[in-house]
């Protein structure tokens, strides 16, 4: 990832720890499978924690697998340990993967491992020194027609993942210790941890939807609530605007400045990441036919939305609404949560490539958020004035230089894949500056992690 003649960031080469981590979630992302990561249980206690979980849905099936990883020396009471997290969970799958583990060490590990039922998987390093995860995307089934823009993917994936964690650990989680912002940074912290972490433990599909949706409730509207309390002061609780003023609208989403680093935009997130927990489990229920009822039924006399039984009838229309929580995540995580409508047919091309939904099914899949979440006017995919980029209103930018470098890689058409190259097949007066001020600000905040920098 680089921005224009300054700074450059560079992945980890051999990935350990949580970078091997979001090195495996991206495989696992761009192969078809949604993904939650770095899932804690640590009320009262610590009880656990999940490195990856991943859910592959179908028209009639959920299946969902833990997935603990490994970068360094580990040995089968890490394995056992999965398999007490598997009873815990009640999930019926499991997959434990390491790198670069000795020969003869892991076929006997992965007999007493298949005893255990846990897929035990290991990702070899290549005589070039370089992961070779051939086998493990046989095992998942993982495959990409052309391996170049697989391994785009997979490294602006794994950039994404960075991203989610620079602005949780080192920016958001120093301001909730700070004088200054405690009061309000708390709000983006907790609001984030109930629909990420608490809520995953709760014991079926629709007490977790009840419980981010009251999430939903309690904190709605809260990049609003949170900008008013900064420039005003204030209880939270009591504050009840709905909109951004229009000079922090303007500066979070418009002049983009790089050297602006903004809670706000965490607090953007935090919004987002509740809205696609609400999807994803939505899809769960409409999937899981058991569950629905039950949900429709508490949607009448709670704080459901009155909406989500007029949504859950529309999208069961279409026929790949079982696709849509990992075409989401891979429309917001990969390409930025936007389009290039002068590159339309190359862009849901890339997008269907990776999602499995035709290109004459994407419109729908794009739609989907209307559907469910709908606004009091207009769509939450709004065309930028004086460019090319159909883009999801009140998203966090700094994802949107995570899709303005997966096109320059794409659409580079050289072996640079320069931005320069990218700049001559867009129109639009301000599309290219547009994309570069979103690179830029993504940078601003990757360059937080000293082991990205080069």
């Amino acid at each position: 990832m680089a921005e224009a003649d300054t700074k450059h960031l560079k992945l980890p080469q051999m990935p350990q720890g949580e970078y091997y981590e979001d090195f495996i979630a991206a495989l696992l992302c761009v192969g078809g499978f949604y993904i939650e990561k770095r899932i804690e249980m640590s009320e009262p206690i610590n009880i656990l924690e999940l490195d990856v979980v991943s859910t592959k849905l179908s028209a009639d099936c959920i299946n969902k697998t833990l997935i603990e990883i490994k970068s360094g020396q580990w040995g089968m009471p890490d394995v056992f340990k999965v398999r007490g997290w598997l009873d815990f969970l009640k999930y019926n799958n499991a997959s434990f993967i390491s790198l670069n583990t000795c020969r003869e060490q892991f076929e006997q590990r992965q007999q007493i491992a298949e005893e255990l039922q846990i897929k035990l998987l290991n990702i070899d390093i290549d005589v070039d020194g370089k992961i070779d995860a051939q086998s493990f995307k046989e095992a998942y089934g993982i495959s990409i027609d052309k391996d170049e823009i697989f391994d785009c993917a997979v490294a602006c994936l794994r950039y994404s993942f960075c991203l989610e964690r620079t602005l949780i650990d080192k920016y958001l989680k120093p301001l909730t210790k700070s004088p200054d912002h405690s009061h309000t940074c708390s709000h983006i912290r907790d609001f984030i941890k109930i629909v990420t972490q608490h809520s995953f433990f709760l014991g079926n599909t629709n007490q977790r939807i009840q419980e981010v949706f009251d999430a939903y409730i309690k904190y709605k509207n809260l990049t609003a609530r949170i900008d008013e309390l900064m420039r005003n002061g204030g209880n939270f609780e009591e504050i009840g605007v709905s909109k951004i003023s229009k000079n922090t609208f303007r500066k979070i989403f418009y002049e983009i400045n790089e050297d602006q680093k903004n809670y706000l935009h965490v607090a953007l997130y935090s919004e987002l990441i509740c809205r696609l927990t609400i999807f994803k489990q939505c899809i769960e229920v409409m999937i899981d036919a058991e569950h629905e009822p039950t949900l429709l039924k508490n949607a009448k006399k709670s704080a459901l939305s009155s909406n989500l039984r007029n949504a859950i009838t529309i999208l069961k229309e279409h026929t790949y609404f079982y696709l849509y929580p990992h075409f989401w995540q891979i429309f917001i995580f990969l390409f930025g949560g936007f389009v290039l409508t002068d590159k339309k047919e190359e862009e849901y091309r890339l997008l269907s490539k990776f999602t499995g939904i035709p290109m004459d099914e994407i419109e729908n899949a794009l739609q989907a958020f209307d559907i469910l979440f709908p606004l009091d006017r207009g769509s939450w995919l709004i065309q930028k004035p004086n460019t090319t980029i159909l883009i999801l209103q009140f998203l966090p930018l700094p994802f949107c230089g995570i899709g303005s470098n997966f096109r320059r890689m794409v659409y580079g058409k050289d072996s640079a894949a320069t931005y320069d190259n990218l700049d001559k097949q867009l129109t639009g007066k301000f599309t290219f500056t547009d994309l570069i001020k979103y690179n830029n600000l993504t940078i601003e905040y990757l360059s937080m992690d000293t082991k990205l920098r080069n």
